[in-house]
Formats: structure tokens, sequence, C-alpha cells
């Protein structure tokens, strides 16, 4: 009754004009989010008067805030003066509209995980949510860190803080909303370590030694850590329990703080160590949890010398009682020894570097003042000596008579016959002899005169010895390929300037082909053999033995002038034995053979030669050397093999024969000859033979065979198959799985053989036919 009342007051307030009355719509409650149009807040009518309805319009008056809460006043009027504006003289009436706030889902999307490197720019993503014209929604952030969480070098935690100023109530938590993103800035890149080679530490007195460990790393990547953490186990006598921890959370002495990253770290092991062997176990974490290891060995050896104290001079007397021969033990010269590691009776005296040579025998030959050394050697092989002399007087025995002997030989130990062995008195020669077969050469009795000496020369030129290998072995030195001990330089140096250079290749160049000659007295170099050169360069050598060193013998090594294969000295130590087998794959093909490594070669050995046998049509032996250098060097260097062979590409050597190949004489004759060894490796081999003579068919019956490559199945057609065999190239029968027909066979199990060639035998009409099959 109030608002009917109400309504009719207003019309009455509200209308104006003589002919017309307007009247407003009643006031009316709507939501924020209403348009407010005619249709849905009601329009004026108009009542007398002669009126269109269009003339009737309507102007708001807005009292509504952000969160569009309020009132709308709307003028409703006449428009008289078709103004499209209202006038105080046109009939109008007011509506006033209520709008209330309505509270919908805002949905909000906060943004996802992401993941950065600490090269990246971090951006600051917003979230998203759906906008209604009643909201006021705005945000915040803030940012956390954490170092080092896991599965990141950096965590940040960003809190995201959403709110609706339109319903926000801080007493009743109303209208405000968090939402977390987490930000991972990752480094994947571990630190690499140093030194992970063994280390070695020498044994002090008592045999005893402090150690330090040592080892360093390196953080390089695009995010490299300040400060690195190590970890370090150590095995003492390597026996497989580890006895000692170093790292961050140990107590001292063990505890490691963190160091800088490129830093030494060190690990003192707190008790002294004997000769021994262990294990160390390296691990370093950078800052971002990367972890990179290794495990090495260390040894405490026994690298000291032992000290010799010896009689530096005595006498003997040879007398006839004793068979004309005095006996001397190399421990007759001994005072005392001391050692850190091995006690006095268990060092060993010589009377050279090889321990078994501890006694001299002393006659007419070789009586009078001896010179020699004693060496005295640990039980780790350590080495020492000094120096004696001693004067061996004859009591009557020899008459002061003996018999001066030698031996000459190539430095390989080949004895040299025919050399002329000189015995002097300055430029009086007293004895000439000829070294027989043996090399072996005596003066016959001699006086005991001490300014004797002996010379060897000779003027037989053995041509054969000095070829082209000796040329490329020459070349290879001056180009650094090749190191030249001092007695290869010795016969190097063809023109005899005391120096090797690249004169002596253009010299011996020109010998070889034939437009130039050595002298006769330049054949041969006789140096003393025990002679040791300081450097491989200094080849300015005396070439005579005084008496006064007779006690070492008058031996000499003969180096033939050119020849550096033979001329090159080995000793035991450089043999290289190699008792591993080397497999190789041999395939033969149309125009020679193909040799294929199937496996890394691992030897000590850093060239070898693969030399084949083979006899050519006159029925004489002819040597190839199947794998060449570019440089015409025969070998192979097994350094560079290795790496081809880790990067997965298996070595070729491809060879070409005008002639048949004998695939056993072949094979029984191939060998692998190891650079500076006296022995053969072993070869396994694997045949592969591919010549097209092997798999000529029969023109008896025709096939088809399909599809070629085969991948699974295969097909024959053909009259009259009676059988089918599938063969591998070395011979072996492969079991199949066969639909034998008069006219068409299949096999359907070639899916499980490996890829290959494969030789196809196929019976019928009681004929046989072979072909090959690409799988």
């Amino acid at each position: 009754m109030k608002k009917n009342l109400f309504v009719l007051l207003c019309v009455i307030v509200m209308s104006s004009g003589i002919n017309a009355q307007i009247f407003c719509p009643a006031d009316i409650t709507v939501s924020c989010l209403s348009d407010l149009t005619p249709d849905e807040c009601g329009m004026a009518t108009v009542v007398s008067g002669n009126y269109h309805p269009s003339m009737v319009k309507f102007i708001d008056q807005n009292e509504t805030n952000a969160c569009n809460e309020g009132q709308v006043f709307r003028r409703f009027y006449l428009d008289i003066d078709y103004s499209n504006t209202y006038t105080e003289n046109e009939p109008s009436c007011i509506q006033t509209i209520t709008q209330v706030y309505n509270n919908l889902p805002l949905n909000i999307q906060f943004p996802q995980e992401r993941e950065y490197t600490c090269l990246d720019e971090i951006p600051v993503e917003s979230p998203t949510w759906l906008y209604h014209p009643c909201d006021l929604v705005g945000y915040t952030y803030e940012d956390e860190i954490f170092e080092f969480e896991q599965e990141a070098c950096l965590k940040i935690v960003r809190t995201y803080r959403v709110i609706n100023w339109c319903i926000y109530d801080n007493d009743q938590n109303e209208g405000i909303y968090e939402g977390i993103q987490i930000i991972k800035i990752v480094d994947d890149v571990a630190p690499e370590i140093e030194n992970c080679e063994d280390q070695f530490f020498d044994a002090g007195p008592n045999c005893e030694t402090e150690v330090t460990l040592t080892n360093s790393a390196s953080d390089i990547g695009d995010c490299p850590s300040g400060m690195l953490t190590w970890r370090v186990s150590v095995d003492l006598w390597s026996d497989g329990t580890r006895d000692l921890f170093f790292g961050p959370n140990e107590n001292p002495p063990f505890r490691l703080d963190p160091v800088e990253n490129g830093a030494t770290v060190e690990v003192v092991i707190p008790e002294l160590l004997s000769v021994s062997k262990h294990k160390v176990d390296w691990k370093v974490t950078d800052g971002c949890g990367n972890v990179r290891s290794c495990s090495t060995q260390f040894f405490v050896e026994d690298n000291k010398p032992p000290t010799p104290y010896c009689i530096n001079f005595t006498g003997a007397t040879l007398n006839a009682e004793h068979d004309g021969q005095l006996i001397i033990p190399a421990s007759f010269f001994s005072l005392d020894a001391l050692d850190n590691c091995s006690a006095k009776e268990d060092i060993t005296l010589s009377f050279s570097e090889n321990i078994e040579d501890t006694e001299r025998i002393i006659d007419c030959s070789n009586a009078g003042l001896r010179f020699f050394r004693i060496y005295y050697t640990d039980e780790a092989g350590n080495q020492d000596f000094c120096e004696v002399f001693i004067l061996i007087f004859d009591n009557g025995t020899c008459f002061m008579k003996y018999a001066p002997e030698g031996i000459v030989t190539k430095p390989d130990g080949t004895p040299i016959a025919g050399a002329s062995a000189y015995l002097m008195e300055g430029e009086e020669v007293i004895a000439l002899k000829e070294s027989d077969e043996g090399g072996y050469f005596n003066f016959g009795d001699q006086d005991l005169m001490e300014v004797y000496e002996a010379t060897v020369k000779s003027d037989n030129g053995e041509n054969a010895s000095v070829d082209i290998d000796d040329f490329i072995v020459m070349r290879s030195a001056l180009l650094g390929l090749e190191q030249l001990d001092f007695y290869q330089s010795i016969a190097a140096d063809v023109d005899h300037n005391h120096r090797f250079d690249l004169d002596d290749l253009y010299a011996f160049r020109d010998i070889l082909l034939g437009k130039s000659s050595i002298d006769e007295e330049h054949l041969w170099t006789f140096i003393p053999q025990m002679y040791t050169p300081v450097k491989n360069n200094d080849l300015n050598v005396s070439q005579s033995i005084p008496y006064i060193s007779y006690g070492e013998g008058f031996n000499f090594y003969g180096v033939r002038t050119g020849d550096l294969t033979g001329s090159a000295i080995h000793s035991d130590n450089e043999i290289i034995e190699n008792e591993e087998v080397i497999n190789l794959t041999l395939e033969l093909n149309d125009s020679g053979f193909v040799v294929i490594s199937n496996e890394d070669i691992t030897t000590d050995a850093m060239q070898f030669d693969l030399i084949v046998n083979s006899i050519d049509t006159e029925g004489d032996l002819v040597q190839s050397k199947i794998i060449e250098k570019e440089n015409g060097v025969h070998y192979l260097n097994l350094q560079s093999f290795n790496e081809i062979a880790k990067n997965e590409t298996l070595f070729r050597a491809n060879v070409s024969l005008e002639k048949d190949i004998h695939v056993d004489e072949l094979i029984e004759n191939a060998k692998i000859y190891l650079k500076g060894s006296v022995n053969s490796a072993n070869v396994s081999w694997n045949i592969v033979d591919r010549r097209e003579e092997k798999f000529e068919t029969s023109s008896a019956f025709e096939l088809q065979v399909y599809p070629l490559p085969v991948q699974d199945q295969l097909t024959i057609e053909g009259r009259n198959i009676t059988q089918v065999e599938l063969f591998g190239l070395t011979g072996e029968r492969i079991q199949l799985n066969t639909r034998v027909g008069s006219e068409q066979t299949v096999i359907t199990n070639l899916g499980t053989l490996p890829s290959g060639v494969y030789l196809l035998k196929v019976t019928a009409n009681g004929e046989e036919q072979i072909t090959k099959v690409v799988k």
C-alpha cells in the first residue's frame, strides 16, 4: 500500500506539461552485472496528449562504486523539442535502480613450475582469472630463495597474493587468494677432477715416508661454483677395506673444509707408510650437488740406491799353485753398505749391472793393474757403484806374458767375421789378427805393456745390409717420426763429420742410386763396447781400447755406414712380449684382399708390421707388407689405431694383387711383427671369401630369388626344387624354416640372422646352383 502511494505521488510530482503526463517504471534492484537495459529495468509511459512513444527518452545519473555497487537515478522525459536533451519544461519522472554485488568465482590460475639455467633472465609471470564487471582484482608477489635444493642448484618459491577489493574483508579473511610458483635454477655440469693418475712416493729413512695426497678440480660449466666440497676415502694396503675417511663432516685431522674452485686439496695420511700399494677414492661436489669421482692408487716405493763403501785400491798375487788363475769375487772389495730398506746381507755385489756377474777370473792374459766398478743392488733393484783398482802381481807364473783377446759384433750381437784387429804401440803394429766366424780374435802371447792399444778395421762393404729400409728409417728420424739410438746415429753419419743431418740423407740417397760410394776407410766404425755415450748426438768417439782398460776386454761394436736397421742395439729390456691373440678378418675379393680389425689391439708395442709371405710366378719368396703409411714406412701406429677403434670405426687395409690368392698359404705365412721385438704376435683369422668365381652358378636351371636384400622371408622360384640350404661365408650351415615346393620354396626365419652375405645352395633336377644372398 505504501509502495502504490509512493508511485502515485511520484507521478503527481514528476508530471509536467499541459497536455501530457509521464509515468516511470517502479524502482528496481538489479545485479552489478546488469547492463541496465529498458527491457530489464522498464520503460516510462505517457498518458494524454498526442505524443509518439519514441519521444520518451532517459538519462542516467550514476552513483555506483568501482564494484558497480550503488544507485543509478534514471530520468525519463518527453523530448518535446527533439533536442535529445532534457529541459525543465519537458514532462519527466525519475526511477531509482539499485545495483548490488554478485560474487562469482574468479577461477584464478597461478603460473606453473618453471626451470631455468643461471644464464637465463627469470621473468615475472602474472596469475590469470575470469574478469567480471563487479570485480576489482589485483595481485602482488614475494620471492623466497633456497640454495642447493634437491634436483636444483637454486630454488625460488614465488608466492602470489590476489585480492578482490569488492569483497575483501581482512577480519574474515575474505576476498584474498594465495598461490605458489616453484622456479628451479638448474646446473647439471659436474666439476672435472684434474688428477686421476696414480701417485708415487719415495720411501725415506727406515723404509718409511710421510704421504700427502693432493688433487684439484675445476667447475667450468656455465654456472661455476665458487667453492667445492671434497670427500676422500683411503684403502690402506688395497685389501678392500676403507680405513680412512676425509670430508667436511669429519673431525680433525680428517676434516676437509670446502676449497675454492680450482684450488688444491690435501689429504695427509696420519701414519708413516712403508713400501706398499694403496687405493684412494676421490669425490668432489660443486655448489649445485653435481658429483665427480675417480679411483686411483698410490704407491710407496724404494727408489733410493744403497750407499756403497769399497776398498778403492788393493793388490793380489797370481801364483802357479793356483793353476795360473785367480778368482776374485765382487765382495772382495766391499767395506760396508747402507740402505734404507734392505739389510746389508740382502744387498748384492756384482761387477756390472747384471747381479749375476759376481766373479772375475784373472790369468796371464789379464794380469797387471785392473779397474773395476763394483755395483751394489738392493732388493728393489736400485743400484749404485764405486770404482776400485787392483794390481795383480805375477809370481813367476806368466813370465810377464799374456794373450789379449776380443770379439767384434754388430750392436745387435751379430758377429763380424774377417775384421782386422790391430795391437798397436804408438804407430807400430805389434800383432794383427782377423776375427773368425764368431767375431773372436786373439793376439797371442804379448809383453805386459801399458802403452799398448787395440783397434779394429775392415774394408768389407756388405752391400746387402744397406738398402732402402735404412733410408726410410733415416728419413723418419729427420722428420721426428722415429728416435735413433747412439749406434744408429753413427750409421747415419754418412759423411763422417760427427753429426747426423739432412746432408747425410742426401748423400745416402746418392749412394743407393749408384751416383757415389763410401770410402773404404769409412765403411765401418768400430766402437769399444765398454763406451757409454752421454748423448746420441755425440758421435766423435775414440775407436781404440788402451791396455789399461783391457779388464773390460778388447771388445768392439762394428757399425756399418748406412746400415741403420742392423745397428739398433737390442737389450732384454727392449724385447716386447705379446701374449695376446690379435683378431683380424681377411676378406678376399677379385682384386686382392682387405684386412679388417675385429677389436681394439692392446699391446705395449707402438708399431707393428703385417707381413704376408707369398710365392711369385717364378717360385721365389716375396714379402708383402700390407699395412703401409703415407710416408713409405711400413707400420701402423697403434695409438692412432686405438683412437679410431674407440670411435667404432674398424681399421681396414686394402691390398691389390695381380695373381690368385691361396688362402691356406696366406694364413699360414701371415705374421704380426712388433717393432723392437724378436717375436711375432699370434693372429686369429676370420676368412670371408667374396671372390666372384666362388659364386658361379650352373646354367642347367634358372632360379628367381627375391626380395634382395632380404629382411625376413626369402622366396626361391624354380622347377623341380628338391633341397634348399643356406651357409655362412665361413662354411657353417644355417638351420632353416622352409616350405619346399616343386616350383616355389619359401624361407621364413631369416629375420633372426645377423646382417651380412650368405650362400644359398639350391638342388633341382639333380644339380646344384649357388648364389649370394645379402641380409
